[in-house]
């Protein structure tokens, strides 16, 4: 197909893809779940500590290899952000 984007896909880790997000302007690349990744490593006995070795490992390839990117959820910041915009209206 032409319209498909090459991109690196993560193997066993298809229930973490959350989607896909640019950098760098024009790169397109899978997202991944970071927490639902420490999830699915956890069945192999992985803790969250040795997870992110893991992703600090994969960050750290050069940007041109189009590897994915991990998405850390953090509901604590969403709800930092909206309070501290609520009192500037």
């Amino acid at each position: 197909m032409e319209d498909e984007i090459p991109v690196i896909a993560l193997d066993g880790l298809d229930e973490a893809i959350i989607g896909t997000c640019v950098i760098y302007g024009d790169i397109e690349v899978i997202a991944y779940d970071f927490y639902k990744i420490v999830e699915l490593f956890s069945a192999h006995g992985f803790d969250e500590e040795h997870t992110r070795e893991w992703a600090s490992t994969i960050e750290a390839l050069p940007h041109d290899d189009k590897k994915p990117v991990f998405i850390y959820s953090d509901q604590s910041l969403k709800r930092e952000i909206y309070e501290q915009r609520s009192t500037l209206h």
